[in-house]
């Protein structure tokens, strides 16, 4: 029983941090409370992130990008140089996912879209682009109407939104094959 368990491991937790007092038992205490920490993340499925990991990133994305974006149990980073995306997993490991994709410009916003499993990019040369993340493929995005040049984008649901350097923000719908008119 996990609950039961849970319960059992926060009071010999507790027992342990009482006795980082005791001279005699302290580094023996920490010892412990490390093993019991660990002992408990297991038990309700906690995975502990460092800031070490998500900088293994930036090894491969470079320090200029957009996000994180947390999709499913990846941490994805986008490249604002060349549109690289590159993932770390919950167990650190880190790799490029999308080696110089072949996109019309340059990527000025990024998002994610945690319902849909993809990362949305937006270019300087007004396109649209879908990184799906379980597929592991690029595609460009059917799109009308003006294109605004972003400062900014997030996504809600299926939608995403851009904001623009005059203040202004643009919604734009999911469609079949893309995404709507702003408005």
């Amino acid at each position: 029983n996990k609950s039961e368990a849970a319960k059992t491991l926060n009071s010999a937790l507790l027992i342990t941090k009482n006795l980082e007092n005791n001279k005699k038992l302290k580094d023996k205490a920490i010892s412990l409370e490390n093993q019991i920490s660990s002992a408990l993340n297991d038990v309700l499925a906690i995975t502990k992130v460092t800031p070490t990991k998500l900088a293994n990133l930036t090894d491969i994305s470079g320090k200029n990008s957009f996000g994180p974006f947390v999709i499913n149990d990846n941490i994805y980073l986008v490249s604002k140089d060349n549109g690289n995306i590159s993932a770390t997993s919950l167990n650190g490991e880190s790799s490029n996912v999308l080696d110089t994709p072949n996109i019309n410009g340059k990527v000025i916003a990024a998002t994610g879209v945690t319902i849909r499993s993809t990362i949305v990019l937006f270019t300087d040369k007004g396109y649209i682009y879908e990184f799906d993340t379980k597929d592991v493929t690029l595609t460009k995005q059917a799109t009308s109407g003006n294109m605004e040049t972003p400062i900014a984008m997030a996504s809600f649901s299926t939608n995403i939104y851009t904001l623009d350097n005059t203040g202004q923000i643009f919604k734009r719908t999911k469609t079949a094959t893309g995404y709507s008119q702003r408005s």
